[in-house]
């Protein structure tokens, strides 16, 4: 359940909140892609959180992980999910409340428990995982922005930094005066 909750937010950059509200009725297109490859299929999330609400486009390599936590719904239920069902369940069915903790520990183990600053990480930090990736790999500023429903002034204020890094060559002009 945490790898597919890690994998899940660093493929598609949602908040941990709008992770805790999401039903299987949000995960739009999956239910009728099931059968299909994942090469094949296309989902949408339809997200709530902070205020805000929206649809999201995840990365595909999402999809995968979201069959995973079908697949242990059905063992834990004995049934396919129902929309209402929340997506992050535990084995009783009923919505998983945090992963801090188990995030915490895997990030331990892993000696990753600070970034480069000494910040200690969080389930947050796949969202911005997700959107320094995203614009490390060359997406458009505002695109990001609107799919991940915050502003272009978050954006440079949070990760200009990456972008900078995408414009070094800019930045690097040949010049004729010496």
């Amino acid at each position: 359940m945490l790898h597919a909750y890690v994998m899940i937010g660093a493929f598609s950059g949602l908040r941990p909140t709008e992770m805790y509200n999401l039903t299987w009725g949000d995960v739009l297109g999956y239910r009728a892609g099931r059968k299909k490859s994942v090469d094949d299929r296309d989902i949408r999330l339809q997200v709530r959180g902070k205020g805000k609400s929206g649809k999201a486009i995840p990365q595909k390599a999402a999809i995968s992980w979201f069959d995973t936590l079908w697949m242990l719904f059905e063992r834990s239920m004995g049934r396919e999910p129902a929309d209402s069902d929340p997506v992050f369940a535990g084995e009783t069915g009923k919505r998983i409340t945090s992963v801090a903790n188990g995030f915490t520990e895997l990030l331990k183990a892993a000696g990753l428990e600070r970034d480069h600053r000494g910040i200690k990480r969080t389930p947050y930090s796949l969202r911005h995982f997700y959107i320094s990736e995203q614009l490390a790999n060359g997406a458009e500023v505002l695109d990001v922005a609107r799919n991940c429903r915050t502003s272009l002034a978050m954006i440079d204020k949070h990760y200009g930094q990456v972008r900078l890094e995408r414009v070094v060559d800019r930045l690097r002009p040949e010049w004729t005066r010496a």
